[in-house]
């Protein structure tokens, strides 16, 4: 069938086969007046399908006029000449028994094709889609689009994009490729899990590993099946496929495991497949190992498809929740956007523009759809333009909760989605607020749903895009706070930098106080134009203000939307829609509508501050407003503030971390100096901690950082307190940066420090945390802004961060401080000289890797000569001081060889004085069995036994040193666990995390890889 007209047809517009193999086909003609009916045409396609088609034995065809009778005229009719004996018709039939062909031959007039027609369209929608020039075109797409942009300003914004987690679930509910591609990809990871089974043949002794690829081979099959009927029934059919086929697994696992049981003691453990890998060379587990695996990622399809999202892709309807502020409408809107830049038709409604009480004939108006069409036939006409595009169409109608009133969702959702659902290709994308869900879906109806977490994980990106909108510097390194990943408070933010000529997201980092000043003095510009109110008048300032006194009297509880207003009158008195302060408030985003449980069936409207931090600061700030003292304060705390507060278990967090920022800014003070008011020692000490990265540089001393120091001691906030360093660390200027961490942490000998860091950065591996950041950041990202000052902090902060025992820290740290570096080889001098003399070898030997690279890639002569002035003197000046570790030497060498080769060895320096041979303190004093044996005990796990027996003596020192004149080697290898004790290890500080290695890992050569 030729769908285009694109010529060259062979005589049939199209054809169809029957069982039988003889064809029928069909022509169609554009003639709509008898005269224009040309025999000489019509003769060529009978012709050509003749010709093409040797089996045709019926040939209608379609032409949109009726013919006349006879008239009794001059001439013939036109019914005439093609049905008279001697006619068009008999030629035709002619042509085909020459041919040897019995072929009927039809005519479809007007009258006949519309009645045909009306048949399969007895609403009219196709007719209207396909002859209606004014309905559905590319521009009513794009118009519609447009009025759902302009609606949404400023909460979307057509040049901002970024892509968040949730705009997964909408593409599983539109059935749009980049799901099915998530679907595919799941068929590369069982399969792959099942090519592993092959290799456990040799060791299997009890499993079945045949029936277990053979399950694994149903979950494929079943996988491409889903994806080539992309149906409810395909994802029905894949999950009775996986939880069969997890069955088999599971079984086969309990078999093994049985019979390793019944063979092997002890052997289900890391230390032991170690041991069987690196000692006997066998794979004993390999069945167990590669059945778990496969296992596992039958696990992760189910988790993934068999889940609310993969339910999506089989169904016509959706809910998409999430708090006030977290970005479901410009989530909603970007996703309409794309979908309509790649053919695939979309549309977005708001919700506050439904005000009838029939959805779908608000629908069909605000669609601006003729008003003689029905709100079904508004879907059917928008299904029908999905078939034609071969997708399906999505209509989202965001923010149920704005519309008024509400109930007009709960009293006539159910008879949207009912509609919806009798058309295929019609997919119904519905948002709101969370809280508000109960008042918007009717009872007893559900919905799949899913949540929008804003800009979660893309944080970086979220806050490029931002930036370069608002025509802000990025960030040049990981942001303080984490409330940049919500949508509403970024846009908040860079407006108000923007608005008060801050160029520098960076500049975000500012005190809270005069931040929530610029957020508001901002509003208050865009709320007064739009109330008409005076800027001078500062209404928004006023408002919030007293909204959080209001907020303070209910005992830090929200408002009704009744009580909100009438705090609101005494400030603002018109309360018309288009000039309500509240509405205004809401709009903007400074304040968020929500509903809470009141025993009611769907809850009470409430008013609450958008974002507690702010909420929580102007009402400490008005509390606070006329205190100028300590006393004045003590005051406070015995009051209402302290009342807001509560005391030791009952403390709000919150208040008292926004207390603590309040006093310090504005008094100088630390809220350390009223334990004795507030009683809850760690809960001070996590206030202080938390606050620290909203107050401004200037309100930062000493004491400041003695606190967080202190609270490094305690086990409560021991992991805050670090946190909070490593955030700060690279902001020039602040005074707890890398600068602070640096003589922090250079002031341990290596074995107390190694008592909380190791163990510290091993645990937050992989947790998104600072270090984390601050890693992934230097790798991964655009630095090409990040400046000299940053840069030396950053990489301080990272050579740190190299004394961790975990390689997956220690690698990746080593290569994003070298990447930093290499844009500023001049600061490799500096970074030398500071860290030549840490205490720490295994650092000091990573900042001269991290040198080298960089001074290689980018390095000039003065660089070079800077940095080889350092390490001669540092290293090699001082022959008696020269360090015996060789990692070390080998480093600091090859950079004074490298500057050699460039002219750039410090003046009167020959080659002959930083090459080896090099002296050393000889002979040593060799420790006896007895003088060890005190370390042989769990209190030292495996110390003594690694060193003097295990793969480090056999493999390292036996191989090293045998042979070698003077040297006894069991002694060497005492020697070494002497020297462990010297360089600071201690049971008490250091064993329970070894031991926990050892049990987690075991105690062989094979350790997690970054």
């Amino acid at each position: 069938m030729s769908l285009h007209g694109a010529g060259g047809d062979g005589g049939v517009e199209c054809y169809w086969t029957l069982t039988n193999g003889a064809e029928h086909g069909w022509q169609a003609k554009y003639w709509t007046n008898q005269a224009d009916v040309s025999k000489a045409q019509l003769d060529k396609s009978v012709n050509a399908a003749l010709n093409q088609h040797p089996k045709l034995t019926k040939y209608t065809i379609a032409i949109p006029t009726d013919p006349t009778g006879p008239t009794g005229g001059r001439g013939k009719s036109l019914l005439e000449k093609i049905s008279d004996p001697k006619g068009w018709l008999k030629g035709w039939q002619k042509m085909a028994t020459d041919r040897g062909m019995n072929v009927v031959f039809e005519i479809e007039w007007e009258t006949n094709i519309v009645t045909r027609l009306n048949r399969l369209d007895s609403s009219g929608t196709q007719r209207r889609y396909w002859f209606d020039v004014d309905i559905l075109a590319q521009q009513w797409w794009e118009d519609r689009m447009q009025e759902a942009v302009a609606a949404a300003r400023p909460r979307y914004t057509p040049e901002l994009n970024v892509d968040v987690p949730a705009a997964q679930s909408i593409a599983a509910l539109c059935s749009d490729n980049e799901w099915w591609q998530i679907v595919l990809d799941q068929v590369d990871e069982v399969s792959k899990a099942a090519d592993q089974l092959r290799y456990a043949d040799k060791e299997v002794l009890a499993a079945d590993l045949g029936a277990a690829r053979t399950a694994a081979f149903t979950i494929t099959d079943a996988l491409n099946a889903w994806h080539a009927s992309r149906t409810a029934a395909g994802l029905d059919d894949l999950a009775q496929a996986l939880y069969a086929a997890s069955a088999v697994v599971r079984a086969q696992v309990a078999l093994e495991v049985e019979a390793m049981d019944g063979k092997h003691e002890n052997w289900d453990s890391e230390s032991w497949r170690q041991w069987q890998r690196e000692y006997m060379v066998r794979f004993p587990a390999a069945a167990v190992d590669a059945l778990r695996e496969l296992g596992e990622r039958l696990l992760g399809a189910t988790e993934l498809l068999i889940s609310p999202v993969g339910k999506l892709a089989g169904t016509q309807a959706a809910l998409m929740t999430g708090p006030a502020g977290i970005g479901k409408t410009y989530l909603a809107i970007d996703a309409v956007a794309r979908r309509l830049a790649k053919g695939r038709p979309s549309l977005v409604m708001h919700g506050r523009w439904f005000k009838n009480h029939d959805p779908l004939a608000d629908l069909r108006d605000l669609l601006q759809m003729p008003s003689d069409l029905t709100g079904e036939e508004t879907i059917a006409l928008l299904d029908e333009c999905a078939r034609t595009a071969g997708t399906p169409v999505l209509l989202v109608i965001d923010a149920l909760n704005d519309t008024r009133p509400r109930s007009l969702w709960r009293d006539n959702l159910d008879r949207l989605i009912t509609v919806v659902s009798r058309y295929s290709h019609v997919r119904l994308l519905l948002t709101a607020r969370t809280h508000y869900v109960a008042q918007v879906l009717p009872p007893g109806v559900t919905l799949p749903r899913f949540e929008h977490t804003g800009f979660e994980g893309v944080e970086f990106e979220a806050v490029s895009e931002y930036a370069a909108f608002y025509g802000l510097e990025a960030p040049t390194s990981p942001p303080i706070h984490g409330e940049f990943d919500n949508p509403l408070y970024l846009r908040l933010v860079c407006e108000a930098l923007q608005a008060n000529s801050r160029l520098s997201l960076d500049q975000a980092n500012m005190g809270l106080d005069e931040l929530a000043k610029m957020v508001l003095n901002n509003a208050n510009i865009i709320i007064s134009d739009r109330v008409d109110a005076s800027p001078s008048d500062r209404v928004v300032h006023r408002a919030m203000h007293a909204l959080a006194a209001a907020i303070a009297d209910e005992g830090g509880e929200p408002l009704t939307r009744a009580k909100a207003q009438a705090v609101l009158e005494t400030i603002w008195s018109d309360v018309s829609a288009e000039k309500s302060l509240l509405d205004a408030l809401i709009a903007q985003g400074l304040i968020e509508e929500d509903v809470i449980p009141d025993g009611s069936p769907y809850g009470a409207d409430i008013i609450a501050i958008t974002f507690e931090r702010i909420g929580h600061h102007l009402i400490v700030s008005d509390a606070l407003a006329g205190v100028t003292d300590a006393a004045g304060i003590r005051d406070q705390l015995a009051g209402r503030l302290g009342q807001l507060i509560g005391r030791d278990e009952t403390i709000d967090v919150g208040i008292l971390e926004a207390t603590s920022v309040v006093v310090s800014e504005r008094l100088g003070l630390e809220l350390t100096e009223f334990e004795s008011e507030i009683g809850n020692v760690d809960a001070i000490a996590a206030a202080v901690i938390a606050g620290t990265g909203w107050r401004s540089v200037t309100s930062i001393t000493d004491k400041t950082g003695d606190i967080i120091v202190r609270a490094l001691t305690r086990k409560a906030t021991f992991d805050a307190g670090l946190t909070m360093l490593f955030r700060l660390a690279a902001r020039p200027g602040h005074p707890l940066n890398a600068e602070f961490l640096h003589r922090f942490l250079n002031r341990w000998n290596m074995g107390a420090r190694d008592r909380f860091l190791s163990g510290w950065l091993h645990i937050t591996y992989g947790t998104s945390g600072a270090v984390d950041r601050l890693i992934r950041w230097a790798r991964e990202k655009p630095i090409h802004q990040v400046g000299k000052d940053t840069t030396r902090l950053w990489i301080t902060a990272l050579l740190w961060t190299t004394s961790a025992t975990d390689r997956r820290v220690r690698e990746p740290a080593t290569v994003a401080a070298a990447r930093l570096l290499t844009r500023h080889p001049g600061e490799v001098a500096g970074l030398l000289e500071r860290f030549s003399v840490v205490n720490d070898e295994w650092v000091v030997e990573r900042a001269l890797e991290v040198a080298y690279s960089a001074l290689l890639a980018n390095g000039s002569g003065t660089d070079w000569a800077a940095a080889a002035e350092v390490v001669w003197t540092s290293f090699f000046a001082s022959p008696a001081d020269l360090t015996a570790n060789v990692a070390v030497r080998d480093a600091a060498r090859c950079i004074l060889d490298a500057a050699k080769d460039r002219a750039s060895l410090p003046e009167g320096v020959t080659v002959a004085q930083f090459r080896p041979p090099y002296a050393s303190a000889w002979p040593l004093e060799w420790p006896t069995e007895g003088e060890i044996a005190q370390y042989k005990s769990p209190d030292y796990p495996k110390l003594v036994l690694s060193t003097t027996q295990d793969d480090f003596y056999r493999y390292k020192l036996e191989y090293d040193l045998k042979d070698r004149p003077g040297i006894n080697v069991p002694a060497a290898a005492r020697w070494v666990v002497a020297e462990v004790i010297r360089l600071g290890y201690r049971a008490e500080w250091h064993a329970s995390f070894d031991g926990y290695v050892l049990g987690k890992y075991g105690g062989g050569r094979g350790k997690p890889g970054p």
